[in-house]
């Protein structure tokens, strides 16, 4: 909603959101995981955490590509990263790293 509301209307403001959610999520992602006893996703970008939290929410890559203004393939090719810095195989396994 931020992307279409202020992205390009309000791009200054736009930069300023981003930053704030880019902190918040910084601090989202040391949340801990009392099942698997890790800091959930604390090693993944704050890009590959949003696109790891969709993918394992139930978007498909070509949803979240559309969402983020990128292409699928740049999708797909950070959610193998995201496979191999968690060390998971598919989006079952995913969903339960991110307790989601």
């Amino acid at each position: 909603m931020i992307e279409i509301f202020f992205k390009n209307d309000y791009p200054q403001e736009y930069k300023k959101i981003i930053e704030i959610v880019y902190v918040f999520s910084a601090g989202w992602r040391k949340i801990h995981n009392p099942d698997t006893n890790h800091d959930v996703a604390d090693n993944l970008s704050t890009m590959e955490f949003t696109i790891a939290m969709l993918y394992s929410c139930g978007w498909k890559a070509k949803e979240i590509a559309s969402h983020m203004d990128m292409s699928e393939r740049s999708i797909n090719t950070h959610i193998q990263c995201i496979y191999e810095k968690l060390q998971v195989n598919d989006k079952n396994s995913l969903r339960q790293f991110m307790l989601t």
